[in-house]
């Protein structure tokens, strides 16, 4: 069976959440979102759709093709509690 997900972004209100940039390998916030979301370690998830309204967003979010995909260790290091005061996502 394989899995294709919708919305990850929860129609747009999720773009707007900060994610660390040395975690997911991107600068964009909508990047690393996509990057969050391809990366999950499994192999049934096989397609993500993802609206995009402007070329800009879809321009942006073109940056997670110039990195490769997490692997399992660096997606897990994500979820992690911190003691660090800021948030990690």
């Amino acid at each position: 069976m394989n899995v294709v997900s919708n919305s990850p972004f929860l129609s747009g209100s999720l773009v707007n959440v900060p994610m660390q940039a040395n975690l997911l390998k991107c600068s964009n916030n909508g990047a690393k979102h996509l990057q969050l979301i391809r990366s999950i370690p499994s192999k049934a998830l096989v397609s993500t759709l993802v609206g995009q309204k402007l070329n800009r967003h879809v321009k942006k979010n073109l940056e997670v093709l110039s990195v490769p995909s997490l692997d399992e260790g660096e997606w897990l290091k994500i979820f992690v509690p911190s003691t660090d005061p800021k948030p990690v996502l």
